[in-house]
């Protein structure tokens, strides 16, 4: 079983990275300034959704614009009302096979989070290609293509959200004190 892992994990990478090189970078981009906002998550328990719509809500107060797209590992997607994807929708190397993923990544947004946490396949192949100037997500040693990472002590989404919010305020207010000299 390890050993199919090992494969389906490596197969999965090796399409990632083709796929990386195919698509141009984008000039980065600071959060403050970002006015699209892109969010990935895994929309499995309740929890992450009610956390994922509040912060998705505050975002919006703050004028920006934001598409949500949340991965249900489950067969079958509930009916609930915005952009996800199942289980069902992954092939077996992982990667998301569905047209709402599809829109999404024929998509160019400011500033991606990625807000789960965890090793997920079809979530870290989103965030890969996610055409975004800046990407948010939590640290993961094997993974490099966020911008920034944020380490959490506690495995918990509303923690990690917070943490989140409380670094990229601090970018900003870095950056006002430095506009202001």
């Amino acid at each position: 079983m390890r050993l199919i892992s090992r494969l389906r994990q490596k197969l999965h990478n090796q399409i990632l990275q083709n796929k990386r090189l195919e698509n141009k970078p984008l000039p980065t981009l600071s959060p403050t300034n970002a006015k699209t906002v892109a969010i990935i998550y895994d929309a499995t328990p309740l929890d992450n959704r009610k956390a994922i719509e509040q912060f998705a809500e505050k975002l919006r107060h703050m004028g920006k614009r934001i598409t949500l797209l949340g991965f249900y590992n489950l067969t079958e997607k509930p009916n609930t009302y915005g952009r996800f994807f199942s289980k069902k929708e992954v092939d077996w190397r992982g990667i998301p096979k569905s047209a709402e993923v599809d829109a999404f990544l024929n998509e160019t947004f400011d500033l991606m989070y990625a807000l789960y946490l965890g090793d997920n396949l079809p979530l870290g192949y989103i965030a890969t290609l996610c055409k975004a100037r800046f990407k948010i997500g939590a640290f993961n040693p094997t993974f490099e293509h966020y911008d920034m990472m944020i380490s959490s002590a506690k495995n918990n989404l509303p923690h990690f959200i917070k943490l989140v919010d409380y670094h990229v305020a601090k970018i900003t207010k870095n950056q006002d004190e430095l506009s202001a000299v």
